[in-house]
């Protein structure tokens, strides 16, 4: 695939009335921000200590928002960012959690829910939320992040008011819930329907949809505005570690392989898997099954489970029954970054069993650390791996043959990783950042064309880019 791209074509020419300029910051604006404040409707659930502080236990923390705001040489729309989110009160955070507020953004909280029953019961206030912060003088831009109920809230009271917004689809619900996602619950083809289709009117009434991967995302969830692919995942500088180099002048390691079918090799062979435990979507449980079945074939095969959820006790009952108790490590919640990145350091091999995917930021993060990797043909994982390393969703025997070759073959894994970690660096914040903020200010100087001469916002500012309030006011 080519390094992710951003393209722009035409939107409808439907006159948008002038945006309202006013400006309220409740902390001081980002440096190189045009001047708009951004608000982000998001499914992130945060929790908030007595202190005042906002916490994040999973992606949702400052460095995850911060590539709305200006990279550090250039300019984005927003000068500063503020997200809706559930929020739930704690007395104190755990330790792997990680602030969300810092320069130039903030939160807004919503009520706390869990699950449809939740939702139902908060829908109206969430409603009120929503339009309280819309009738505001604070916020000129808006960004409703898909799939999710959260910010069907908030485009519903867009829409109600005359507003426009802009869309970012990290994922696709049609696959969350299909028979293959994992999910029992007996509605779960009404909810997929509904999300789906709350998600397709979403992106195709926005002025611009951002995209986390091309391909399925792009043709089922289309736009009439300006498109962008950029993932949602940003690879900073210390994120990347070169992979061994493959041998020089070996086509294949038959020394291994000559060791194994005598049974002389030896060594533990390292499996890691990251992510929340607590939905099936990461296929925790074809891990499992596949890793029971290659310790059957001899191989000394370890398996880390890097993550928590409340389906944890679930799996380690289902590695009792397989008899890989003592083969299986639950590290449970690691902070991000530096603390994922160690637990990668010993890894010979990384899986990432999927049902469902949007761009998954673990298989990216293994792969930019020097991982070789396997996933499944689901969301875009094909665009990080090539078909190789491509193993079949829920199939726990063709798991085991690929591992098991793998294990054979140090070579194929060493060229495997030098062609991943390259793949990475397409995923480099310094790449996405810029692009992301490409479509934006496209997104903006296109929508807003026809009034630079009336409302005096076509001069250039000090920073060489248009001063333009806002992205989305209709």
């Amino acid at each position: 695939m080519d390094t992710p791209h951003i393209t722009a074509r035409a939107t409808s020419t439907t006159p948008h009335p002038i945006p309202q300029r006013g400006l309220s910051l409740q902390t001081p604006p980002a440096a190189g921000g045009i001047g708009g404040h951004l608000l982000v409707a998001t499914e992130h659930r945060f929790i908030q200590t007595p202190d005042g502080t906002y916490w994040s236990t999973g992606s949702g923390h400052y460095a995850t928002w911060r590539r709305l705001l200006p990279p550090p040489s250039g300019c984005s729309p927003f000068a500063a960012v503020t997200i809706a989110a559930r929020v739930a009160q704690v007395s104190e955070a755990p330790p792997h959690a990680k602030a969300v507020e810092g320069p130039g953004l903030t939160v807004a909280p919503l009520p706390i829910y869990i699950g449809p029953l939740g939702y139902l019961r908060s829908r109206r206030q969430l409603l009120k939320t929503f339009a309280a912060l819309v009738s505001s003088d604070t916020f000129t831009c808006f960004m409703a992040r898909q799939p999710g109920v959260v910010s069907g809230r908030l485009v519903r009271v867009l829409r109600t008011a005359g507003r426009s917004w802009i869309t970012e689809v990290v994922g696709d619900p049609s696959e969350v819930f299909c028979k293959s996602g994992g999910l029992t619950h007996p509605l779960r083809r009404f909810f997929g329907w509904k999300l789906s289709s709350l998600q397709r009117r979403v992106a195709a009434e926005s002025l611009g949809v951002v995209y986390v991967s091309g391909g399925a995302l792009q043709s089922r969830y289309p736009t009439s505005g300006i498109v962008g692919i950029a993932s949602n995942v940003d690879l900073q500088p210390e994120c990347y570690r070169a992979p061994q180099p493959a041998k020089s002048g070996v086509t294949k390691n038959e020394e291994e392989i000559e060791k194994s079918e005598k049974g002389e090799k030896e060594g533990v062979f390292q499996l890691a898997l990251i992510g929340s435990l607590d939905q099936p979507y990461k296929g925790v449980d074809t891990a499992l099954e596949a890793l029971a079945l290659v310790r059957a074939r001899g191989v000394d095969a370890r398996l880390r489970v890097i993550g928590e959820g409340r389906l944890m006790a679930q799996y380690q009952a289902q590695a009792a029954s397989l008899g890989i108790t003592g083969a299986v490590e639950w590290t449970g919640a690691v902070a991000a970054g530096a603390g994922v990145r160690a637990q990668l350091n010993n890894v010979d091999l990384y899986i990432q069993p999927s049902r469902t995917e949007g761009m998954p930021r673990a298989l990216l993060e293994a792969c930019a650390w020097g991982c070789p990797a396997l996933g499944t043909p689901v969301g875009g994982i094909p665009e990080i791996l090539p078909t190789s390393a491509l193993v079949p969703s829920g199939d726990p025997s063709a798991w085991a043959d690929r591992i098991h070759e793998l294990w054979l073959d140090s070579f194929e894994r060493s060229t495997l990783a030098s062609a991943l970690w390259a793949r990475a660096h397409d995923w480099s914040a310094a790449i996405l950042t810029e692009e992301r903020h490409r479509v934006y200010l496209t997104a903006l100087r296109h929508v807003m064309t026809p009034y630079y001469n009336r409302i005096s916002m076509s001069e250039p500012d000090d920073t060489g880019a248009d001063s333009v309030a806002s992205v989305t006011e209709r």
